[in-house]
C-alpha cells in the first residue's frame, strides 16, 4: 500500500468511527452543570461536563478517550455540545486549557459552523460559539408553556447563575484592587 491509499483508508475508518459513536447529555447532581457523553455502544469514550456561566456554558472538565484520539471525536464532542446548551455558546476554563482542548479549539476555528474567540483573560480562555442563530437563553421566565419540573430546574439554575456572576465579580475587583495597591500593570 502506498501512502495515500493508508492515509485514505485511516480518514475511511475515522469517518466510519464517528457515524457510530452516539451522544447523550443529561444534568448532573448539581442543576447548573450537564455532562454529555460520547459513547460507542456501552463503551464511554468521551466526556464533556459544562455548566451555567453568565451569557454561556463553561466547560469544566472534558476527555477522550487515549485510544480515540486525533480522529474528530473531541470536534464531535464539543460541536454536540454546542448544539445542546441553551444559547449556544461555550467557554473554557480560564486558566486550565490543555493542548489537546488547544487542538480541539483549533479544529473548530477551521470550521465554517462555528466561530472561536480567544480571550486573553487567566492563561487563556477560548469563547466557541455556532455561527447560526441560536434561540434566546431558556430562563424561568420565559417557560410559560413547559412543566412545572422544566420551571422549578431553570430558576434554580438562574438563581445559580447570579449568586455565581456575583461571586465572581467580587473576586476580580478585589484581585483587581490587589493589583491596583502593588502598583503593578492589570
Amino acid at each position: 500500500m502506498s501512502l495515500s491509499q493508508d492515509i485514505a483508508a485511516i480518514v475511511e475508518f475515522a469517518s466510519a468511527l464517528r457515524k457510530r459513536i452516539t451522544v447523550h447529555s443529561k444534568p448532573s447532581a448539581n442543576p447548573a452543570i450537564t455532562v454529555h457523553t460520547l459513547k460507542m455502544g456501552d463503551r464511554t469514550v468521551g466526556r464533556l461536563s459544562a455548566g451555567a456561566r453568565p451569557g454561556a456554558d463553561q466547560i469544566h472538565t472534558s476527555w477522550v478517550d487515549p485510544k480515540f484520539r486525533g480522529m474528530g471525536l473531541g470536534k464531535k464532542l464539543y460541536g454536540e455540545s454546542l448544539r445542546r446548551t441553551p444559547d449556544g455558546t461555550l467557554m473554557s476554563d480560564p486558566f486550565s486549557v490543555s493542548p489537546a482542548a488547544r487542538r480541539v479549539y483549533s479544529s473548530l476555528s477551521k470550521s465554517k459552523s462555528y466561530a472561536v474567540d480567544h480571550i486573553p483573560v487567566g492563561h487563556s480562555e477560548f469563547r466557541v460559539r455556532t455561527k447560526a442563530p441560536s434561540p434566546p437563553p431558556r430562563s424561568a421566565d420565559n417557560l410559560a408553556s413547559v412543566d412545572s419540573g422544566a420551571k422549578d430546574y431553570y430558576a434554580r439554575r438562574d438563581s445559580v447563575l447570579k449568586k455565581w456572576s456575583a461571586r465572581r465579580n467580587r473576586r476580580l475587583a478585589a484581585e483587581a484592587e490587589a493589583v491596583r495597591a502593588s502598583g503593578d500593570q492589570i
